[in-house]
Formats: structure tokens, sequence, C-alpha cells
């Protein structure tokens, strides 16, 4: 048992060696996963002439490498650590030269910081290469988004909307938003991978929709039940005739960011806390 629980000389190594481990566990799946795009810029170049697309705008692109960026996120925990949470099969990840605090920490790093970088990277190159290929939907630059976002968020003369959208939809806070919904995800499925022994993944997901299926028998009725009852007491006509939008963008706004924190930090801990306690 080691004396210390984090020395910084025995994470580094450490850190080296997930680094190392990263491609043989992980590389080509990740790999695949950052190219899934070019199906569609190989889809629309195919049918693009028979659907009238000529070409792909650049905020679709960037989704479409933010959702491989996820997905490269969400299949991390299985992938590198798949054995982590195994008997027998996991006795290589204990006898690691580190203490189980350093190694968590270092599963973290590569997960939820290096993993995500490398395939949001990949994603960008792949891009600027078939940008600069002289046929195919991808015309502009994946930077040049002004034209695609003002036909995306195009209200016409609804100012109303443009001022209140224009105050939460800003860089600075799609960006926010994006990273904690990613953490929250991820944090998610490292906690999964601790609990199911294989395709841990696709459980994960069958489990999220049986919970969401119960929830959902439980929740509708009550709902239903409630909003008559209000409806009936006319508390829902006060509600609509006085609503205030700027007030309910800015609660989903700040209540969506407490739900991602507390979605990451309790699952990132509680998935520390199951592996600290794993017996191999």
């Amino acid at each position: 048992m080691n004396k210390k629980n984090f020395d910084l000389n025995r994470f580094g190594k450490l850190v080296k060696h997930d680094l190392a481990t990263l491609w043989p566990t992980f590389g080509p799946t990740m790999l695949i996963i950052v190219l899934l795009p070019m199906t569609i810029w190989l889809s629309v170049l195919v049918l693009g002439h028979h659907l009238n697309i000529e070409s792909i705008p650049p905020v679709v692109r960037l989704m479409l490498i933010c959702f491989s960026v996820v997905l490269v996120g969400i299949m991390a925990p299985s992938r590198i650590y798949r054995y982590a949470n195994i008997r027998k099969d996991g006795i290589y990840f204990a006898m690691l030269p580190a203490s189980k605090l350093e190694k968590f920490v270092s599963m973290l790093l590569m997960i939820m910081v290096v993993c995500p970088i490398v395939a949001l990277i990949g994603g960008l190159l792949v891009d600027m290469f078939f940008t600069l290929l002289p046929f195919g939907p991808y015309r502009t630059s994946i930077w040049n988004m002004a034209d695609s976002l003002h036909e995306l968020f195009n209200f016409g003369d609804d100012y109303e909307a443009y001022y209140y959208f224009g105050r939460y939809l800003t860089p600075a806070n799609v960006i926010v938003s994006s990273i904690g919904e990613y953490l929250a995800n991820v944090a998610l499925f490292l906690f999964t991978s601790t609990i199911f022994k294989r395709h841990k993944v696709l459980f994960t997901i069958l489990a999220l929709y049986a919970i969401e299926f119960v929830l959902t028998l439980i929740a509708t009725p009550i709902i239903v039940t409630h909003f008559m009852e209000l409806s009936t007491s006319g508390l829902v006509d006060t509600w609509v005739r006085n609503y205030d939008p700027d007030l309910i963008l800015q609660n989903i706004y700040y209540w969506g960011h407490a739900t991602n924190i507390i979605f990451f930090v309790g699952l990132t801990l509680w998935s520390g806390l199951r592996l600290k306690k794993m017996r191999y």
C-alpha cells in the first residue's frame, strides 16, 4: 500500500502510462467516431442533388463535431478502463504502482480532458481537409457561421424574441452550457462503467430509457391532475397573463447549470468511492 495518497512524480509516470495505452485501448474507436460526420458529407455529396441540398452549413458541421466529442466522452470509460470493476481481469489496473487517488485523477484526466480535446482537434482538422477539397458540400470555413446562425435564429420582426434569446444564447453561455452538459453526461457513463461489467454503454442507455419510462408513467397522471386543478382554480390563466419570459429563460439557464454541476460532482465522487472500495 502506498504511504502517500498523491505523489506528483508517481502521478506523472501514471499519466504517461495511460497516454501510452490510449491508442491501443481506444484509438481506433475514437478515430471512427471522429470520422462519423464524413458519412453526412458523403451522403450529401451523392444524394444532395436529389434532395436539393447543395451544402452543409458551418453550424451544422460544428454540431456534428460536438456530437462526436460527446460520443467519445461517454464511450471512453468503458473502453479505456473496461476491466477496472471486474474481478481477476482488473488485477492489472489494481497493481499499477500508484495510489487509488492517483489512478482516479488520471482516469478523469484521460476521459474528461485528453479524449475530448483529441476528438475536437481531430474533428476540426478533418473538417478543414474536406473544406479544402474542390468538390463536396463543405463550401465555406466552419468558423464562417454568421449567415447560418442568422437563418437558424431568424425571428423576423419579433424583436422581443431577439432580445431574450440574444441575452442567453451568447457564445460564452453556449460554451459554458455545452461543457457542463458534456461533463454531466461523461460522469454518468463513468459511474455506470463501475456498475455494469459488459456492454456498459448499451446497458446504460437501456437503463436510462427504462427509468424515463417508469418516471413518465408515474409523473404524467400527477401532472395532468395537478394542471386540471390549477386550471379550474384560474391560476393557470393568471400565470399566462403575467408570465415573465426573461425570468423563465433565466431559471432554465441557471437551473440547467446547477443540475449539471450536481450531476457531475455527485456521480464523479460516487464513481471514485466505488473504485476505491473495489476488490479484485
